[in-house]
């Protein structure tokens, strides 16, 4: 009497529904991965809505794709489309986000008193920054001069490179942890790059020497800043940065130095309250 199939058929079909919920979650992901991207294709500098093609250059997506994704996102809130242009721009559901990872950071209501006490001239901006890949992004910010434009609201970024805040949050890593980010940022700036290494250096050395690190007009030539880190954990996983800048007639070196020192106490202050909430 032949030996029923019934049991390799249904371990067969086992293995297809397998393949084929696989396949359908790596297409979900995949189509979550260029959603964000779209919603990564909006820029601060942007003067209006953008259009379906420029959506399209900037995320090297096919038009069809941009205008599939732009209507499942407005149906969440997180893109408005214009009814007359029908150009895109993000919508306050984008937001939300914000506001949860915010308000999960305590570190901004223990530095905001610390900003206040310091002897931060007219003009100077205060902030504290965390990294978002190859960037540092404001979380909070302190104006003394609302006139002087320095990129200091909350979410604006600043590349890591370039920058004292950058430069800052690289000494307080790991040297190992260091060594591999500086790797992938020399694909990123390949045509500069000994010269960003050699600021970096800089810097790293200053950080060792002094607590601080400055930068005189390197990244733009009205910007001088002075930046400090802040290691709230003993594995170096948790690096901020407290950055005092503005224009370099206010922040001339004597000063910068100044605020360097004054900022390396508060540093120390926010380590060792969050060392003790551990």
């Amino acid at each position: 009497m032949p030996r029923s199939s019934k049991p390799e058929t249904v371990l067969e079909k086992s293995h297809t529904d397998d393949a084929s919920a696989d396949l359908a979650e790596t297409r979900a992901a995949a189509t979550l991965v260029r959603g964000i991207r779209v919603l990564e294709a909006f820029r601060s500098s942007d003067n209006g809505p953008l259009a379906n093609k420029e959506v399209a250059e900037r995320t090297g997506l096919p038009k069809a794709t941009v205008s599939r994704l732009i209507h499942a996102l407005a149906d969440m809130g997180y893109v408005a489309i214009d009814p007359k242009s029908g150009g895109y721009s993000l919508a306050p559901g984008v937001l939300s986000f914000a506001h949860i990872f915010l308000s999960r950071l305590d570190v901004r209501l223990q530095i905001r008193p610390l900003m206040q006490r310091l002897s931060a001239p007219p003009g100077a901006t205060l902030l504290l920054a965390v990294r978002d890949r190859f960037q540092m992004t404001t979380v909070e910010a302190m104006e003394s001069d609302p006139g002087f434009q320095l990129r200091a609201w909350v979410g604006a970024s600043v590349p890591i490179a370039l920058t004292a805040s950058g430069h800052a949050y690289l000494a307080g890593l790991l040297p190992t942890t260091r060594t591999l980010l500086l790797q992938k940022m020399s694909t990123q700036h390949a045509d500069g790059w000994r010269g960003i290494n050699k600021n970096i250096d800089r810097s790293l050395r200053s950080v060792a020497a002094n607590g601080y690190c400055f930068e005189q007009g390197e990244w733009k030539r009205h910007v001088s800043e002075v930046a400090v880190p802040v290691v709230l954990d003993a594995n170096r996983d948790n690096v901020l940065s407290f950055v005092c800048g503005g224009p370099p007639k206010v922040l001339p070196e004597k000063k910068l130095e100044e605020m360097g020192l004054e900022m390396v106490d508060c540093a120390r202050e926010l380590e060792r309250f969050f060392k003790r909430e551990l």
